[in-house]
């Protein structure tokens, strides 16, 4: 009997290699972060065949113009979707500005992730800069059309100092912040500081230079409704300067009017026809600077670029502007999910927000 050679071969599956995950962004050298307030996600309907998004970001802690930026849309624990950025960098601060938008269209609704991911050229590590969050919503259109957006409603929840560090803003602080009416406009803010009032600033709101984009919005049409939710980002010029008055640029310094002349405690109400809009609550150093709350101080305090600090803020109930306002939303985080710091002044000012009002959600 002849015996037939016969060759075994074994066939496995092919193992699909996970990439591996982003470091954390404290890894990097030095640190990445997110500039919190400049932060824009906008979704972009696109009817029965989902949604798009574009976004930008700006982070701190790039080392090279060839570093890059994406971002992970995800559903479940789930990346469905992966944003491509271009990028601008500016090596003074070592910030990389990125314009992002999601590579194709997605149809995942309900809560969303959002991985800001940062890739520093010199070793192609990845670092995971922040998680973000929202909630993508869907409506139903006339006939078969779908409509897709989100209410970030934790926006409005905070705001910030800009003291831009550039010579041609004369030292005038930026107040940011983000309001669901059109505040644009000539206002008044009325201030006292330490308890002792001040004459009344005549200031001026416009869209926010803090950020490219300058609002976000989602709308639906059906046969009975139409429905439009609207997030404007705002920034105040506020009538005085910060710092010391020999940085007075082309001013005549005796013209123009200084924190550093009040020291203190200041709280102040922006008006807007006579009714209060805004509480701004903040201490002026003894050098004319506007210091970070002592929220700052708690477990959890958000990392700010060296020019921006965030303050106090109330929203007056019956304000009158106001198109929306979700209290649990405001209490919860401070924009696209981001968590309020750990600390006794974050829940007096999460108390105080006005209850849940505005435009509904369906």
């Amino acid at each position: 009997m002849r015996l037939i050679p016969f060759v075994l071969v074994a066939f496995c599956p092919a193992l699909a290699v996970a990439a591996p995950k982003p470091l954390a962004a404290a890894k990097h050298t030095p640190p990445v972060y997110l500039d919190v307030p400049s932060v824009w996600i906008q979704i972009v309907s696109r009817d029965d065949s989902g949604y798009g998004v574009k976004a930008e970001f700006r982070i701190a802690g790039a080392t090279s113009s060839a570093d890059r930026v994406r971002f992970d849309w995800k559903s479940g624990g789930k990346v469905v979707g992966t944003g491509t950025c271009s990028s601008d960098y500016y090596a003074d601060n070592k910030i990389i500005f990125a314009s992002c938008e999601l590579q194709k269209d997605v149809k995942a609704k309900g809560p969303i992730d959002i991985d800001v991911v940062y890739i520093d050229d010199a070793d192609d590590k990845e670092y995971l800069v922040t998680t973000l969050k929202t909630t993508v919503m869907n409506w139903k259109g006339i006939g078969k059309s779908q409509h897709w957006g989100h209410t970030p409603d934790d926006l409005l929840a905070t705001a910030w100092i800009r003291n831009s560090e550039d010579s041609s803003t004369f030292h005038v602080p930026l107040f940011d912040f983000w309001s669901s009416a059109n505040l644009v406009g000539e206002h008044q803010l009325r201030c006292t500081v330490d308890g002792k009032k001040l004459p009344d600033f005549e200031v001026h709101l416009d869209n926010s230079k803090a950020s490219s984009q300058t609002s976000i919005e989602s709308s639906f049409t059906q046969p009975k409704v139409q429905r439009t939710y609207a997030y404007t980002h705002v920034g105040m010029n506020p009538g005085f300067h910060y710092g010391s008055k020999s940085d007075f640029g082309s001013y005549d310094a005796s013209k123009v009017r200084w924190a550093i002349d009040n020291p203190g405690k200041w709280d102040c109400m922006l008006r807007m026809g006579g009714k209060p809009v805004r509480q701004f609550m903040f201490t002026v150093n003894n050098k004319g600077m506007i210091e970070p709350s002592e929220m700052q101080k708690g477990k959890g305090a958000l990392p700010t670029l060296p020019w921006v600090a965030l303050i106090d803020m109330k929203i007056p109930k019956d304000n009158g502007v106001e198109k929306r306002i979700r209290a649990d939303a405001l209490k919860k985080s401070i924009g696209f999910g981001i968590p309020w710091p750990d600390h006794p002044k974050a829940k007096e000012l999460q108390a105080a927000f006005p209850p849940t009002m505005g435009t509904p959600d369906k």
